[in-house]
């Protein structure tokens, strides 16, 4: 570009700087800087701290003469010495930011053609290396050709300013960001004109709108009602209405659906601004989008529900386990219940059957027959105590081996119980017990083996239990038990009863003491855990009930035969 030359024109008369009119024309430099000296040294001390108090400083180049006047005030917002520094237009140029320096040598060259006024900020070095920020606003001179003769300039710092702009600027964009982040909008409605007066960017980018757009469709508060999903809209426009009447505060969530289709929880936030007298002005509501955080909750709840679930089905499977425990505990003391049984039960028995054999055989001459017919009863009843006592051991062993699977057939409980008596009718002669078959024609479901020898373990067990002349009775019935049909067989004596201790530990084996026959008669208690162990596996349930003076009834059920 072309430099600024200040010497480039002849210096001319005063008369030449006289305009067409005739009218002297005062040159700026007269009229700002002789001034004060026509006035006094108190105009220009009241000149110079204004300038002071302003922060401006002024300049004055008359392109005639080549002179140029800076003030004092100049030197101190550029940092320089009078004494050490002769400024001027080149080099006062010098001094501003490289990136505005060729802007500002335009408008100075431009203003020197013949513009009229010019007016531009900038950056300039100051001390200790920092920029600070002028603006130069000024005119030029011109003579009565309408020559421009003369440059006049004001420069005001306005660092500060700058810098609090700045950073307003900065805090509103900060603001912005902060509120595009958090999906946050927000309305301001006029008392004055009855309409909204803003919307924010992100408040129309919840709509999917522009903002003039929103503010067009939505012009009133109670418009956005439109908007909001049917289910809240009714309640949200109620709640506007109360806000705006009654200058009340408001809080709610509702679902938008917003132009381009989509639903957006949304939950928003209004309040009243009142002016100095205390009247309702304007209403600012601020709404934000609450979509993902309430989709993370409902994440939340969905894995909060899926860990409760875990932990309640860790909790059955510990009770599970627990109960494994106490069953596989309870299984190992029946085990070692059995072996006892097998071990001493069994022995005891064959025992007296040798005693007393051997002195049947080695003393039958001696032997009167009485002596030999109670020794041959005491062996009998040994024989068959053995034998019950296989033939239950038999059974269970079997019922194991097959892991409990039961062969399940129609049985005509007449014929079972009369087949399950036939080996009892010599012990209940021997005895003098009489055993009454009082069961019709009446069908169960169940495996027949099985079932015989529940029959034959209770009905044996009331044998033991009469006394001479007693009676044992078999019945049967159809009941309902647990909504099912099912067949109740009962067998009754009428001997001695049971205490209610015993009664309540009668099917446990690794608990129950077999009570002595009114003979005296063992037991090993196999058989009443056995009869309720093959009746459970069928479905159905046992129980006994015993009265003083008047016996004991077992109830045991099978499934009815359909």
């Amino acid at each position: 570009m072309a430099k600024t030359t200040l010497t480039q024109k002849t210096p001319e008369p005063a008369a030449a700087r006289v305009a067409t009119s005739g009218t002297p024309q005062p040159s700026v430099r007269a009229l700002v800087l002789d001034a004060p000296r026509a006035a006094g040294a108190d105009n220009a001390h009241l000149l110079s701290l204004a300038e002071n108090v302003g922060s401006m400083g002024h300049w004055y180049a008359d392109l005639v003469t080549g002179q140029e006047t800076w003030s004092p005030e100049f030197f101190r917002i550029f940092g320089l010495d009078p004494a050490t520094f002769t400024p001027s237009l080149r080099s006062v140029l010098a001094l501003c930011h490289p990136d505005d320096r060729s802007r500002i040598e335009q408008i100075v060259d431009a203003a020197v053609a013949g513009t009229a006024e010019f007016d531009f900020d900038c950056r300039i070095a100051a001390a200790a290396g920092a920029w600070r920020s002028i603006v130069c606003t000024g005119q030029s001179e011109r003579d009565g050709a309408g020559r421009v003769v003369a440059l006049f300039g004001v420069i005001t710092d306005v660092t500060e300013a700058f810098s609090a702009i700045r950073a307003i600027q900065d805090q509103n964009e900060m603001l912005d960001l902060a509120a595009q982040l958090a999906r946050l909008g927000h309305w301001v409605w006029s008392r004055e004109t009855d309409s909204l007066s803003f919307c924010s960017e992100e408040m129309a980018r919840l709509h999917d709108l522009a903002p003039g757009t929103f503010m067009q469709e939505f012009s009133h508060p109670s418009l956005l009602a439109s908007a909001v999903g049917a289910e809240h809209r009714d309640h949200y426009r109620a709640a506007l209405i109360e806000a705006l009447a009654h200058a009340k505060p408001y809080e709610i969530e509702y679902r938008l659906k917003a132009r381009s289709g989509a639903f957006k929880d949304i939950r928003e936030i209004g309040q009243p601004i009142f002016d100095h007298e205390g009247k309702l002005a304007r209403f600012i509501a601020t709404a934000q989008d609450v979509t993902a955080a309430k989709q993370r909750e409902n994440e939340l709840r969905e894995a909060r529900a899926r860990v409760e679930q875990q932990a309640e089905a860790l909790r059955v499977s510990e009770e599970e386990l627990r109960q494994k425990t106490a069953e596989l505990e309870k299984m190992v003391r029946q085990k070692d219940k059995l072996f006892s049984i097998i071990a001493h039960d069994l022995r005891s028995p064959f025992n007296s059957i040798i005693g007393f054999a051997d002195l049947l055989v080695t003393n039958a001459r001696k032997l009167s027959h009485g002596q030999t017919v109670s020794y041959a009863q005491i062996v009998r009843e040994s024989a068959v105590g053995v034998h019950n006592l296989l033939d239950n051991l038999l059974a269970w062993a079997s019922f194991q081996i097959r892991d409990g699977a039961l062969k399940l057939s129609p049985l005509n409980m007449a014929a079972v119980a009369a087949g399950s008596l036939e080996p009892l009718a010599h012990m209940g002669e021997t005895k003098g017990v009489t055993i009454a078959h009082g069961i019709g024609d009446i069908e169960a479901m169940g495996d027949e083996p099985l079932v015989r020898i529940v029959i034959r373990n209770l009905v044996s067990n009331g044998i033991k239990f009469s006394r001479n002349g007693g009676v044992v009775q078999l019945s049967a019935t159809r009941v309902i038990e647990n909504e099912a049909p099912m067949v109740r067989i009962t067998v009754r004596d009428d001997g001695i009863d049971m205490s209610g201790a015993a009664l309540s530990t009668l099917f446990e084996l690794d608990r129950t003491v077999s009570a002595p026959g009114t003979r005296g008669e063992r037991g090993t208690g196999l058989g009443l855990y056995l009869c309720r162990d093959i009746v459970t596996r069928h479905g159905g349930t046992i129980c006994v009930d015993s009265t003083r003076d008047a016996g004991t009834a077992f109830h045991f059920t099978l499934p009815a035969a359909p």
